[in-house]
C-alpha cells in the first residue's frame, strides 16, 4: 500500500484532500519538456498501465479511508491521447468522490467532439480543461517540437467555446523566434478569447531538455524572455485578469485552480501513476513524500506490489517548502496553518526576513504572511537567505 510503512494514525487529517493522476504518455516529447512522459508507448501497454492506475485510485483511496475529495488533477504527458472508453472511466472514478474541482490537461490537436463526450464536459459542471497553447507563432512552435498548427488550435478553442468559463491556456513567453510584438499578439488572442483561467510562463531552460543542450539560434536571451513574460503580464493585468500566484491568473476567485492552491498551501494529496508525486502532512510537523515508481513494466504487472518510493521530509524543510510555495501566492502564507503544524517554529523565517535586507518586499496582515509583487519578482533570492 502507498504508506505501509507508516501508521495511518499519524497523518494529519486536518485539511480534507487532493488527488493527482499522473498519465505519462505523449504523441511526442516537446523539447522544452522535462516532466516524466513517454512517446510511442505501445497502445495495449498503455491500456495496462492505465487500468492499473485505475484500480489504485481505489484501492489507496480506500486504504486511506478517503470517501471524499477537495479537488483531482489529471496531468501527464498527455491525457487528451488516450482511448476514450478509459478516459471516461477516469472521470467517472474520479468524480466518484465529489470533488469540488477535476481539472484535466488536453493538447489541441486532440480536441474533437469526441473528446468533449469522453470527459462528459457538458455533464460534469466541476469539470475544467487545462490546454496547453504555449504560441501561435508557428515557426515558434516548430522550433520547439510542437507538432500542432495554429489552425489546430483556433479549431480547439472554437469546440471549446462553449465551455471556456472552465476552460484554463497555457502560454509561454521567450520560445524560440519570439518577439515582443509575437507575445504581445499571443496575449491579445487570449485575452480576446477570454478563458477563465491563463497560466503565463517566461521559458526555462531545464537540464535534460532539448532545448538545453541543442541550443536554438533564435532563442531569445534570459534578459528578453523576462522582458517578453512581464510585457505579458501587463497585458493580462489591464485586461482584467487577476494575478493570484507568479504564473497563474482568473477572471475571478471563483476561477482558481483548486488543485494547485492547494499545492502552494502544502496541504495533503496523493499521486496515482507512474512519477506521480504526493505529499502528506505528518502530526509531528514532519511529511511523507510520496512518488510512483516510474517503471511501466511494475504499474502493467496486476501482482506487483512495490509501485511507491518513500522518502521523509524532515520538520525543518517542511516549514521551508511552506515559504517557497506560499510565497508565490498573492494570498501567501496562513499564520494560523503554521501555528498550528510547526508552532512558533513556523514564524521564525519570517522573523529572520523582517530583519534582513529584503524587509521592504515582507507585507502582512492579521491572517497571513505574503511578499510584495516587487518580492515575488526576487523570489528565489529571498528564499536562498532562508536556507
Amino acid at each position: 500500500m502507498i504508506m505501509d510503512e507508516i501508521a495511518l494514525d499519524k497523518i494529519d487529517r486536518r485539511e480534507p484532500f487532493a488527488l493527482y493522476v499522473h498519465l505519462p504518455f505523449c504523441h511526442y516529447r516537446c523539447h522544452y519538456c522535462d516532466f516524466y512522459a513517454s512517446a510511442g508507448v505501445d497502445p495495449q501497454l498503455r491500456r495496462k498501465v492505465i487500468a492499473r492506475i485505475l484500480r489504485e485510485i481505489t484501492n489507496q483511496l480506500a486504504y486511506l479511508h478517503m470517501e471524499r475529495l477537495v479537488s483531482v488533477y489529471v496531468g501527464g504527458g498527455t491525457p487528451s491521447m488516450i482511448d476514450g472508453d478509459q478516459l471516461s472511466a477516469l472521470i467517472d472514478l474520479v468524480q466518484s468522490y465529489h470533488p469540488q474541482q477535476v481539472t484535466i490537461e488536453v493538447n489541441p490537436e486532440d480536441v474533437s467532439k469526441d473528446l468533449i463526450d469522453a470527459l462528459g464536459l457538458a455533464r460534469w459542471q466541476n469539470l475544467r480543461v487545462s490546454m496547453g497553447m504555449q504560441t501561435f507563432h508557428q515557426a515558434s512552435l516548430d522550433a520547439v517540437g510542437r507538432k500542432v498548427t495554429t489552425q489546430q488550435m483556433f479549431d480547439a478553442l472554437e469546440l471549446l467555446s462553449p465551455y471556456k468559463a472552465r476552460l484554463s491556456l497555457d502560454l509561454i513567453a521567450g520560445l524560440p523566434f519570439h518577439t515582443q510584438a509575437i507575445v504581445e499578439s499571443d496575449m491579445h488572442r487570449l485575452v480576446t478569447y477570454r478563458p477563465a483561467h491563463l497560466s503565463l510562463y517566461a521559458l526555462a531552460m531545464e537540464e535534460g531538455t532539448v532545448l538545453t543542450y541543442r541550443h536554438h539560434p533564435h532563442l531569445p536571451n534570459e534578459e528578453e524572455r523576462s522582458i517578453q513574460w512581464q510585457a505579458s503580464q501587463r497585458m493580462l493585468l489591464a485586461s482584467g485578469y487577476q494575478q493570484y500566484e507568479v504564473s497563474n491568473y482568473a477572471l475571478t476567485p471563483n476561477d482558481y485552480s483548486l488543485q494547485n492552491t492547494h499545492y502552494w498551501q502544502l496541504k495533503p494529496y496523493i499521486g496515482i501513476g507512474p512519477g506521480a508525486v504526493g505529499t502528506l502532512p505528518l502530526l509531528d510537523g514532519s511529511a511523507l513524500r510520496i512518488t510512483g515508481r516510474r517503471e511501466f513494466g511494475v504499474w502493467s504487472n496486476p501482482d506487483d506490489i512495490n509501485l511507491w518510493h518513500r522518502d521523509m521530509i524532515e520538520r525543518e524543510s517542511f516549514i521551508f517548502e511552506h515559504y517557497m510555495m506560499g510565497f508565490r501566492t498573492a494570498l501567501g502564507i496562513s499564520k494560523a496553518i503554521l501555528k498550528e503544524r510547526f508552532g512558533d517554529a513556523g514564524l521564525a523565517p519570517w522573523e529572520h526576513l523582517q530583519k534582513s535586507k529584503w524587509r521592504e518586499f515582507l507585507q502582512e496582515d492579521d491572517r497571513y504572511i505574503t511578499l510584495t509583487e516587487q518580492g515575488r519578482l526576487v523570489l528565489d533570492a529571498i528564499l536562498l537567505d532562508l536556507l
